[in-house]
């Protein structure tokens, strides 16, 4: 199940998972957390490649 990694509106990537335990679908509650874990992965990744790029830009 590709949960898309977002940061203002502009996909960066995926999470892929799959069924919780016993093979059952995710709830909708449960979605929007994994949403929300996924927008955080997604703001940590973007602000990492900007680090890394003016860290690069100062060397």
């Amino acid at each position: 199940m590709p949960i898309p990694l977002e940061v203002n509106g502009q996909e960066i990537g995926e999470l892929r998972l799959t069924p919780g335990r016993g093979a059952q679908q995710f709830t909708v509650r449960e979605m929007a957390a994994l949403q929300r874990c996924a927008d955080t992965i997604a703001c940590a990744l973007m602000l990492a490649e900007r680090q890394e790029f003016l860290a690069n830009l100062m060397s």
